[in-house]
């Protein structure tokens, strides 16, 4: 059975008021049917970044849906000084503040200074995805009105200097349970992330290092179309 693009988007916009809290975020994770929530329901600002980088790509398309991107995004930045902000937190307000007026993007750049010190070498595969993606696109959305060329130019190097010849696919941080073993999904991740280098022009850095990842994925990926959820190096 084939499903197309808008299939997954109905999907999605029919699900999505399930996951919306009175507070006007998300839940973390999706709710079990039969099982009652016990105390108030996981909210983060990683889910509300995700939903409304999603929110703001469907009202670029014209479609219809009943949330308020401008009461979402408002909490988001509200929240990205907490202490529990991660790199990838702002690397995803980046990418989704690209989509709007980008009227926060130096303070999320001063914010993702601050909480990395440019050492990407330290930053997970998944959540240094994120940052490339976001200044990916806020750099060809404004340009290098906020100076992001440099810190995009030190997040992409890291990204592509993970590369593992042998398998064609991306390493993580030597982190507990990280670095010999890499979550599949972070791959595609990365994946996206070279692909929007590679669309804003940066085909000398990135080279084919992109087209090696899918095959490595596909390479990878089950008789029943499904992907394992680790990989092990």
């Amino acid at each position: 059975m084939t499903v197309g693009a808008r299939e997954f988007e109905r999907i999605a916009l029919t699900r999505l008021p399930e996951l919306q809290v009175a507070s006007g975020l998300f839940r973390a994770n999706a709710r079990v049917e039969g099982v009652e929530d016990e105390g108030a329901p996981s909210t983060t600002l990683r889910a509300g970044a995700v939903v409304l980088l999603g929110l703001l790509r469907a009202d670029q398309s014209d479609v219809e849906h009943p949330f308020s991107t401008g009461s979402l995004r408002t909490r988001v930045l509200g929240d990205l000084g907490g202490d529990d902000v991660t790199p990838g937190d702002l690397g995803l307000a980046l990418w989704s503040e690209s989509r709007g007026d980008g009227g926060a993007i130096s303070e999320i750049q001063g914010l993702m200074l601050r909480r990395i010190h440019k050492r990407f070498d330290l930053v997970t595969l998944d959540e240094l995805s994120w940052i490339v993606s976001g200044l990916t696109e806020a750099s060809v959305r404004f340009g290098d009105e906020a100076g992001l060329s440099q810190l995009l130019q030190d997040a992409a190097t890291e990204l592509v200097g993970r590369f593992i010849e042998a398998s064609g696919l991306l390493e993580d941080v030597h982190r507990r349970r990280r670095g010999m073993i890499t979550p599949v999904g972070s791959q595609f991740h990365a994946l996206n992330a070279l692909s929007q280098l590679l669309r804003a022009g940066h085909v000398e850095l990135v080279g084919e290092r992109a087209v090696s990842l899918a095959k490595a994925l596909l390479g990878i990926q089950r008789d029943d179309g499904a992907w394992p959820g680790w990989w092990i190096r």
